[in-house]
């Protein structure tokens, strides 16, 4: 959001657009590689919710302890 606000403040509007689309379809299309490399690796998918399901606790206890702390 903060990206965003400084795009439309420092420059033009068009080109804070593409900035923010072409983010937007970058990560898109990272996120969907990682994703079909992961499935291709693990064919027991039980293991791959619990590991998914672990890390993402992990990062909300990182986030919580980085916080408060």
């Amino acid at each position: 959001v903060a990206a965003c606000y400084y795009g439309f403040k420092n420059f033009e509007i068009y080109n804070a657009l593409i900035g923010i689309i072409f983010s937007i379809l970058l990560i898109h299309l990272g996120f969907a590689r990682i994703n079909l490399f992961i499935n291709s690796k693990f064919q027991n998918k039980d293991n791959l919710i619990r590991i998914k399901t672990t890390i993402e606790y992990l990062i909300i206890v990182a986030v919580v302890y980085y916080i408060f702390n």
